[in-house]
């Protein structure tokens, strides 16, 4: 019979519901990451994307990666007429030549109604 290799999984940011990250099989998952500071503030779509990738950015590097390994990005937003707006930001994020996966959900109900979008990400070490 052949071994069963185990695989350890790592967690950080450990809360009550969920962690930050899980990384697995050299496979980092990040929660949804949404716009704590500017969503409570009113701010435009444009800012509030721009601190969740900032978020995004700051978990993927304390894991040990970065953007160009991204292998995938959902995005979840509230309202679809502000699209293309949060694509002008996420635009200018994105790696050259290392865009992942993506697909974005309009029409979501957030539980706190100033959010205008979550992303959640799947990446490599």
């Amino acid at each position: 019979m052949a071994s069963i290799r185990r695989m350890s999984i790592t967690r950080l940011g450990i809360a009550t519901r969920y962690s930050q990250v899980v990384i697995h099989n050299n496979t980092l998952y990040l929660s949804g990451q949404v716009p704590w500071v500017t969503g409570p503030a009113g701010a435009t779509i444009e800012e509030q994307t721009q601190e969740v990738l900032n978020f995004i950015d700051a978990e993927l590097a304390a894991a040990g990666s970065d953007k160009s390994k991204l292998l995938s990005l959902q995005i979840f937003m509230r309202n679809p007429a502000e699209y293309e707006r949060m694509n002008s930001v996420y635009d200018k994020w994105v790696s050259p030549g290392n865009a992942p996966a993506r697909n974005t959900i309009c029409g979501v109900q957030f539980p706190n109604p100033t959010w205008g979008l979550e992303m959640v990400v799947v990446a490599a070490l």
